[in-house]
């Protein structure tokens, strides 16, 4: 869920995802702006480390947690 400047954005997108072992996933994709984006999330720690690079050339290095959204 995003929050803030970004809070109700969405978008749809081509990602690939690969398993790393246990639950942890590498997950990558292109914005439709040409950024890229990498996420390694571990869903059993709940923990997620981002990698996003902007069109400009900004690398930006972002780490948080993850947790399941209630069901709707």
């Amino acid at each position: 869920m995003t929050s803030g400047p970004m809070a109700g954005v969405s978008g749809t997108v081509d990602y690939q995802c690969r398993r790393l072992g246990g639950e942890i996933y590498a997950i990558s994709w292109q914005e439709a702006d040409g950024s890229t984006v990498v996420h390694v999330d571990d869903f059993q720690a709940g923990r997620s480390l981002s990698f996003f690079t902007t069109l400009q050339g900004q690398f930006f290095r972002l780490e948080g947690s993850l947790r399941q959204s209630p069901e709707r």
